[in-house]
């Protein structure tokens, strides 16, 4: 656990210091922020949502 907070505390502290670390908030449930598609580098990647696939909506689906 102590290892674990010497991960984490800095993470912590950068987000309460630095007001231009942005946090993007999503919907419980959801398969996160649309922000999240901006990790790739190439524009045809994305996250694989089942939930697109399943009821032809990608905010929300229950497995």
């Amino acid at each position: 656990v102590e290892a674990s907070w010497q991960f984490v505390e800095p993470i912590l502290d950068a987000w309460k210091n630095d007001s231009s670390i942005k946090l993007f908030g999503y919907p419980a449930g959801s398969w996160g922020p649309k922000e999240a598609s901006l990790l790739f580098d190439n524009p045809e990647r994305d996250w694989r949502s089942p939930c697109k696939n399943l009821t032809g909506e990608d905010t929300y689906c229950e497995l």
